[in-house]
């Protein structure tokens, strides 16, 4: 029915003022709550969660977090050096086994919509001489990127939060720790 916000799974129809996007757009329409099949619901995707990273230094752990962010459609490709960029002029360590890298502010124009990329080391990453365990990319579109680094902290101040992504044997039980992130927005 026109306007009623409804159409047919799998359609990919768009009527006019339905409140719906098309499928694949990764855009949300004003007060829809819908979006295309392809753009995840909130700043942490499913395909954004690694639960053990393969990266053996923080520029490769940098690297990996952030083509992650590039996977699900959150950033430009040139976002990562940017975030490679930030780490040669000021740690993203931020303590307790974690670590926060982001582009800096003249990479704002390479992101497409504000979201995280969660990947764990269960081993640790040398830091600076600190171990981070937890490399959260952070690509914060207008001005999400406050209110995202503050959920994120909100969760590592937490030592029971911080226990549970240790001992996290799936992406969903990752995904259910960092849902006040998404509520904070």
């Amino acid at each position: 029915e026109e306007g009623s916000g409804i159409v047919e799974e799998g359609s990919g129809i768009v009527e006019e003022g339905s409140g719906i996007v098309a499928e694949g757009s990764g855009t949300v329409a004003e007060d829809s709550g819908i979006v295309g099949d392809e753009a995840p619901v909130g700043v942490l995707s499913p395909d954004a969660v690694r639960l053990a990273g393969t990266a053996t230094n923080k520029e490769a752990a940098i690297a990996e977090v952030g083509e992650l962010l590039v996977k699900v459609g959150a950033v430009e490709p040139g976002y990562v050096d940017s975030m490679l960029a930030r780490e040669r002029s000021v740690s993203t360590y931020m303590g307790n086994l974690l670590a926060i890298p982001h582009g800096t502010n003249a990479a704002q124009d390479l992101i497409r919509r504000s979201a995280i990329a969660v990947v764990r080391y269960p081993d640790g990453i040398d830091w600076n001489g600190n171990s981070a365990q937890f490399v959260v990319g952070i690509a914060g579109a207008d001005d999400q990127h406050v209110r995202i680094l503050s959920g994120i902290a909100g969760i590592f101040l937490d030592p029971p939060s911080v226990a549970s992504l240790t001992a996290a044997t799936s992406v969903a039980e990752v995904m259910a720790i960092f849902a006040p992130v998404d509520e904070g927005l």
